[in-house]
Parts: C-alpha cells; sequence; structure tokens
C-alpha cells in the first residue's frame, strides 16, 4: 500500500537528471501535501515563511534556510501567506555516481545512496557556511535559467561541491542500523495511513473504517494521527482533497461542482468553504488566476 504515495513524476530529462522548481503563487497560499520520493530534495527558501514536516520533524524556513530532504523521506509543505517564495532542486543521488568506482564513490556517495549516511534535514541560515550554501545554489539557478555553456557541468559539479561542504563540516549524519530500522518503521506506518487516505479520498473515509484498518481504537487513533501530522483526521482529508482539486481546476474544464464532488466532497458549500480557509481564496478565483501554473 504506502508505494501509492511514492511520487512518480521524472525530474528532468533522460540526460540531465536534475530539475528546479520556482515555488510562488501570488494568488493563493501553495502546500504539498504528504508524499515522498527516490530523489534528494534541496529547498532553499527566499522570501516569508516555509512550514515543511520531513519524517515528523516540524521545522519553519525563513529566507536564506537550505532544507535538505532525503531519499524516501516522508514531508510535506506549506506556506501561511502568498509572499512566500522557495526553490526545489530534485535529483537522483545516482545522478552524482562515478563511472570508476573509487574511495569517494565508496566513502561519500554510496552511503547517501542506501541510506547509511543522511544529509542534516535542515541548514540554519546562522552556520557560518550557509552564505556559501546559498551562493552556490544561486549559481545552479543562475546557470539554469540562462541555459549558460555547460550548464549541466556546472550544475553537477556544483551538487558535488555541497556535498563536500556538507562533510568537511560535519552535517551528514551517519546512521546506525538499529537507529535508521526504527525510524523507518514509524515513518513506514505513517506511509500506509496516507496511502490509505490517498487510495480512499474520493469516498466517504470514517474514523471508524480507517482506525480498523490500522488496529487502532477511534480515540488512540485521533491521538496518532493529531501528534503525527499536525492536524485532525478530517482536516488532513480536506486538505488532501482540495489539493486534487486544485490540480483538477489547473489542468481540466471541468466544472467546480462536478470537481468538488469528483475528490470526495459530498457537498458543494463545505466545499468551497473548506476550499477558501486552506487556499485563501474560492475556487472560482484559484482556476482564473492560476490556470497556466503547473508545480
Amino acid at each position: 500500500m504506502n508505494s501509492d504515495l511514492r511520487e512518480n513524476k521524472v525530474h528532468g530529462t533522460p540526460l540531465y537528471h536534475f530539475n528546479i522548481y520556482k515555488m510562488h503563487d501570488e494568488n493563493a497560499k501553495m502546500f504539498v501535501s504528504h508524499h515522498w520520493h527516490e530523489e534528494i530534495e534541496i529547498i532553499y527558501v527566499m522570501n516569508g515563511s516555509l512550514y515543511i514536516n520531513i519524517n515528523n520533524n516540524k521545522y519553519i524556513g525563513e529566507p536564506g534556510d537550505i532544507f535538505f530532504i532525503n531519499k524516501e523521506e516522508l514531508h510535506e509543505m506549506y506556506v501561511e501567506d502568498t509572499s512566500t517564495l522557495y526553490y526545489a532542486f530534485l535529483f537522483p543521488m545516482e545522478y552524482l555516481s562515478f563511472s570508476m568506482y573509487d574511495f569517494v564513490e565508496s566513502a561519500y556517495i554510496q552511503p547517501l545512496y542506501n541510506k547509511q549516511a543522511l544529509f542534516i534535514n535542515k541548514l540554519k541560515n546562522t552556520i557560518e557556511i550557509s552564505k556559501e550554501m546559498c551562493k552556490l545554489l544561486d549559481f545552479i539557478i543562475f546557470v539554469n535559467d540562462n541555459k549558460t555553456t555547460a550548464y549541466q557541468f556546472g550544475t553537477k559539479t556544483t551538487l558535488l561541491q555541497i556535498i563536500y561542504l556538507l562533510i568537511e563540516n560535519n552535517l551528514i549524519i551517519r546512521c546506525a542500523d538499529s537507529k535508521i530500522k526504527n525510524i523507518n518503521n514509524k515513518v513506514t506506518i505513517l506511509k500506509e495511513i496516507v496511502s490509505y487516505i490517498e487510495e480512499h479520498h474520493t469516498n466517504k473515509i470514517s474514523l471508524n473504517d480507517i482506525s480498523k484498518a490500522f488496529n487502532m481504537a477511534p480515540k488512540y487513533f485521533c491521538k496518532f494521527f493529531k501528534a503525527n501530522f499536525n492536524k485532525t483526521f478530517v482536516e488532513y482529508v480536506n486538505y488532501v482533497r482540495i489539493e486534487k482539486a486544485i490540480s483538477m481546476l489547473i489542468s481540466t474544464d471541468m466544472t467546480i461542482m462536478d470537481i468538488a464532488f469528483s475528490t470526495g466532497f459530498e457537498n458543494f458549500s463545505y466545499f468551497i468553504l473548506r476550499f477558501k480557509a486552506i487556499t485563501g481564496c474560492t475556487p472560482s478565483k484559484y482556476r482564473c488566476e492560476n490556470h497556466n501554473i503547473q508545480y
């Protein structure tokens, strides 16, 4: 079940396994619900505040903060206002591997791919090397935006330089097998819950059904859910449904009412109410002002 929310989107091209996403919407509050993927993701906050949850660890990103999301880590992101701007860089760890096996591959690259070593999740803007890191990420943005000569080469070598700086400053975490196992066990349960909601969000999801599916009493499930997702079960289901609705508003010509019912809402007025509460605008306004935006 827990493969359902594994992101299958292709980032980059067959010859350039890297992509940058500029995340900013001046008309609505952005959010990306829980998911995971094989790629490493670097988040670079440029403006405003970004709320991010990585493997149930909650952070607030301010301008200059950098986040590293490791392979298969469960994460979500959202903003509280429309001024927030951040960049997301995605690439598979294999993209940085060497064709000739050597010490660097063995000691530094492979452990990150095999999750025997992990990137630190948050690099605060107060850390000594943060300014240097920001300059390196600014360089990657510039060469990719302008498609400068050998920008693919510049991107790859700069990513390796970023990893070198993290290693040099002891910001790569070496993990014991037992610690990895304990973390993975809990995250696996969370992924299973997220996948269950994804699979059933178009239908009525009762608390009794989902708590029974995970062998928990309804009262305990509610407490467990709120503690790990920072939302009630109902709030989270609404977020998932609104996220699906946003995608359909952008990519289809379906009526707003049809979208509401197809994403699992049983009451159209309630859909409008929840959409506005979550995004800060009505569905019709969102469609009008964001129809050409693709995240």
